[in-house]
């Protein structure tokens, strides 16, 4: 079975051991479906067998491991909540370990299991080329060093906040480098006495944020450092006795940092280094520096490794490898199933056309219920589409999808975007209601990036010609900083819903005048209207679901099978029966109500840690059948008709 359908098997094992212990009364599992993809934070390549590969994932979405280059991946680690800062795979290949924010872990079985062999958090790791046995990590403001493959740990003198460490090998002798917060730093007895070499600047001190060497010849060295506030690159060719600066064609005056630098394994005058969120690289050993045309998706390289295949780049939108030298990049996402779902919407086609939308991957279409996804926006003049994400009710070729401070639009399925507005450069638009009676009534909000705190400026806007020209429906102030915005459509009466400073309000005149609804101060989270019957309409107020039958006037809240510490982060009404629907919350679920909102179960086993997040949606031409967007785990999909 290829490592494809192996993405998400540990998660489903845990899944479906819980789902038997239900018995006859078994719920259905919530299963991910993509798309593929994730903030990629740590790459590791195993020195013993290239193939095998490690990914870990940043905001605690766990590691991923591949077997095949990176061509497809499965899941390493189950556990949501940790972050991994690092990654590193021993000599032999027999030892995996990773740094984590909650602790140091180490795998002897491939990645299978990660028992804790420390509490303590490091952010860096990195083994001796040779010598399996000895690791090192940065603990804090100390290097430590292990001789028993980080069971124990000792701290070395010298080296001080350590960055990188970066191995020479000459014959049999490797020299450890170490970039520090109080400079570079060698060892000749694999790392138990450290030297400090020479500044390549007099200023100091110099903070050493990245290292390489040549794997050819073990006397070329080059470093990126921060001094003062500037951020520089030298070369040494004599093993670090003298130095030159190699900064022709980088930012000039070394306004940018230099995080992270690698030399080619096949060719070693062509060098990488990351300044600032940009990859450069030079064909030179250092002379001159250039971006690789085309640019990286993603928005940054977050890790860069190079190996006899090519050289593979983490970025936010998932793994990257280049078999030219960056001159053209591949995705290698398949099965990295670790994306983060900001918006979310349905057709009513026949079959229905799933979109989604991670930040900064860009969007995705199936019309196969998620399985495959299409990658739809070009991640270089579209780089990171946001929440919102809307389909026109009335003509499933058009999409709308919301950026940091722009409005796009698509008239066939997504394949190309045009701009319709570009809002101010502070506001990033979180929300887009679309009247189902007059599509080209829509409303769209969203809330204002720090430090601009205007109270002046518009978040709430209205177009009545399909986005051609706006209007203000109110400020930053008129929603006093809560960054409130629109959350429903009758479809029967086109009323909106919005949540409004003093609570839940109804607007009959597109935006015009608002007329409060239910208790004074309700916050309302979600809205959701029958598609079924005039007037039956849910509102999620915190940990409780409000109904109204006569189109807002008279409200009733329940809450009873409801998580009460929870808010109800989204509502989706059955489009074949009135009394059914669904609320997501944040960690607990999708839960179901038989009684139009009275009573509520669960709806299916939702993976245990994972955060909700984008939408909840039924599937117009199979009600059986929900997705629910997450925060880390893609999109999820739950069948249940039995099948």
């Amino acid at each position: 079975m290829s490592l494809r359908y192996l993405a998400t098997g540990l998660l489903l094992v845990v899944l479906l051991f819980s789902r038997a212990r239900l018995g006859a009364d078994e719920l259905p599992v919530w299963a991910p479906i993509g798309p593929d993809g994730g903030h990629v934070q740590a790459l590791a390549v195993s020195p013993a067998l290239p193939e095998w590969i490690l990914a870990g994932l940043q905001q605690g979405y766990g590691i991923y491991r591949s077997a095949d280059r990176g061509r497809s991946w499965e899941a390493a680690s189950d556990e949501f909540g940790r972050v991994i800062f690092d990654l590193a795979i021993s000599a032999n290949g027999r030892a995996f370990y990773a740094a984590t924010s909650r602790g140091f872990l180490k795998s002897t079985d491939g990645g299978a299991s990660w028992p804790a062999v420390s509490g303590e958090v490091y952010a860096l790791v990195a083994t001796h080329p040779r010598k399996s046995a000895i690791v090192f990590a940065a603990q804090g403001r100390f290097l430590v060093r292990s001789a028993d493959g980080g069971v124990t740990f000792e701290a070395v003198v010298g080296p001080e906040e350590a960055t990188k460490i970066a191995f020479a090998q000459t014959g049999r002798h490797t020299v450890v480098y170490a970039g520090a917060g109080n400079g570079l730093w060698r060892s000749t007895d694999d790392g138990r006495t450290w030297t400090e070499m020479g500044p390549p600047s007099s200023a100091s001190p110099l903070h050493v944020q990245a290292v390489a060497v040549d794997p050819v010849d073990p006397r070329i060295l080059y470093i990126g450092l921060l001094q003062g506030q500037r951020g520089l690159l030298f070369k040494s060719q004599d093993g670090g006795a003298t130095w030159r600066r190699s900064q022709s064609g980088l930012p000039a005056g070394g306004s940018l940092p230099v995080s992270e630098l690698a030399v080619d394994r096949t060719n070693p005058s062509v060098v990488y280094a990351v300044v600032g969120d940009d990859l450069f690289r030079s064909v030179n050993g250092g002379r001159d520096w250039s971006r690789p045309v085309p640019r990286i998706p993603g928005g940054y390289v977050s890790a860069l490794v190079t190996t006899g295949y090519g050289v593979l780049v983490g970025t936010p939108a998932g793994v990257l490898l280049s078999r030219n030298r960056g001159s053209s990049w591949q995705f290698r996402v398949t099965g990295l199933a670790a994306t983060v779902i900001d918006g979310m919407d349905i057709d009513h086609q026949e079959p229905a056309r799933l979109y989604a939308a991670d930040v900064p991957a860009g969007t995705f279409k199936s019309s196969n219920q998620g399985r495959p996804w299409l990658r739809l926006a070009d991640l270089v003049t579209l780089p990171t589409v946001r929440q919102p994400l809307a389909v026109d009710p009335a003509d499933p070729n058009v999409v709308y999808a919301g950026t940091a401070n722009n409005f796009f639009k698509s008239t066939n399925g997504g394949r190309r975007w045009m701009a319709l507005e570009p809002f101010h450069v502070c506001l990033n638009l979180t929300r887009i209601v679309i009247d189902p009676r007059e599509p080209a009534h829509f409303f769209v909000s969203g809330q204002l990036r720090f430090p601009c705190l205007d109270p002046a400026l518009c978040t709430f806007f209205r177009s009545l010609d399909a986005g051609a020209t706006w209007q203000c429906l109110g400020t930053f102030s008129d929603f006093d900083s809560a960054g409130s915005s629109p959350l429903g459509i009758d479809p029967f009466t086109s009323a909106l819903f919005a949540q409004r400073p003093l609570g839940l309000a109804r607007s009959t005149d597109d935006g015009e005048t608002w007329t409060y609804v239910g208790e004074p101060g309700w916050e309302a989270t979600s809205f959701a209207a029958s598609p079924l019957v005039e007037g039956l309409l849910w509102a999620g107020l915190g940990g409780m679901v409000a109904r109204s039958r006569d189109g807002g006037a008279i409200w009733q809240s329940f809450s009873t099978g409801l998580p009460s510490t929870q808010n109800v982060m989204a509502l989706a009404a059955d489009p074949a029966d009135p009394a059914t629907l669904y609320a997501a919350t944040r960690s607990s679920g999708v839960f179901k109500s038989t009684d139009a909102g009275e009573t509520w179960s669960q709806a299916g086993i939702w993976p245990p840690g994972v955060p909700f997040r984008g939408a909840l949606l039924v599937d117009p031409g199979n009600p059986g059948i929900l997705y629910a967007g997450t925060d880390g785990l893609g999109v999820l999909r739950l069948d249940q008709s039995g099948d």
